[in-house]
């Protein structure tokens, strides 16, 4: 019979006596394949954005990076948008995925899109005090709005 255990950050939940209840330097959790459960509770935070112009030729900021702080995306996502996105070709990241093109998104409320940081790719750090912001350079020909939950981390 195997025996259950769940994942808990509390070493009270009552480990076995021997067994390692703490992660330690670059330790994880492997759950399948790349994924891996993080070892801090706080790790990936979310900011949530709502009324986000897609039509209108600017920038609106989705993160407000503190001071003595570097973020990092790590995934993007949009929902809820109050329009058809067609003809959005041209969505930008800061420092993060450039020319997103979010024009298949023609359903309205009930819909999503989730971006992820593309394998292999440099991006730049947003920098303490700076924006992480969402630039739309071709956007959508009806005017409407999204919204845009971001998840990252501060370090």
């Amino acid at each position: 019979m195997t025996t259950r255990r769940k994942i808990s950050a509390d070493p009270a939940d009552g480990a076995p006596s021997g067994e390692k209840t703490t992660l330690t330097g670059s330790e994880y959790v492997p759950i399948s394949g790349s994924q891996v459960i993080m070892p801090h509770k706080h790790f990936l935070q979310r900011w949530t954005k709502t009324g986000v112009d897609m039509k209108t030729a600017a920038s609106t900021t989705l993160v407000a990076v503190p001071s003595g702080k570097v973020f990092y995306p790590v995934m993007v996502v949009i929902r809820d948008n109050t329009a058809s996105l067609a003809g959005g070709t041209d969505y930008d990241f800061t420092g993060w995925r450039q020319s997103v093109d979010l024009s298949g998104m023609t359903t309205t409320n009930t819909t999503y899109r989730v971006l992820y940081a593309t394998d292999n790719t440099s991006y730049t750090e947003n920098a303490a005090s700076s924006n992480f912001q969402i630039t739309v350079s071709t956007g959508a020909t009806a005017a409407g709005t999204a919204t845009i939950d971001v998840i990252g981390f501060l370090a």
